[in-house]
């Protein structure tokens, strides 16, 4: 009988597939936060949504927001947890471009640069906010509390970019 494979350098972390890219995942707080929050996206994410539905929630949330809107701006929310429609993978013009991408840009205490298409707030009791779909999610550290939750999408049909804003409120 051959002994067990040797696994303590193997990461339970999965890895991203090959079309998305994960840029700056941070702690809220870290780093001058004139750089970081005002110019820049704290995470930045690009790939494709298979299911057309981006999630965002607290970690342990056990909460699932229905169906986004047929209107925009496309998002239903719970207390702990929203879901925004983007543009399904599928939904491209030339079969031979590969899946439609769509990028998330994600600030944290950071005001947005114009009036979201949505307003509302979010509860992190654990202090890790999700972010990804049913196939898979990225976690970050933004520290607990009960924020408000500002959300854009260009183009407002089909949205490919999405813009959210997380501001700790006191």
């Amino acid at each position: 009988m051959s002994p067990a494979p040797d696994l303590s350098n193997v990461s339970s972390k999965p890895t991203l597939p090959a079309t998305a890219s994960l840029t700056r995942p941070f702690r809220a707080g870290e780093g001058n936060s004139e750089t970081d929050y005002v110019t820049s996206p704290g995470f930045q994410l690009r790939r494709p949504f298979n299911w057309g539905l981006l999630l965002l929630a607290d970690q342990a949330s056990t909460e699932l927001p229905e169906g986004p809107r047929s209107r925009p701006p496309y998002v239903t929310a719970t207390q702990s947890a929203a879901a925004i429609a983007v543009r399904h993978a599928q939904d491209v013009d030339d079969l031979h471009a590969g899946p439609a991408e769509v990028t998330v840009n994600l600030y944290v205490d950071t005001a947005p640069e114009r009036d979201p298409a949505y307003l509302g707030s979010i509860d992190i009791p654990s202090g890790v906010i999700e972010v990804g779909d049913a196939e898979e999610t990225e976690a970050l550290e933004i520290g607990a509390g009960h924020w408000t939750l500002q959300i854009s999408a260009e183009p407002t049909e089909h949205p490919e970019k999405i813009s959210i804003w997380l501001n700790r409120q006191t």
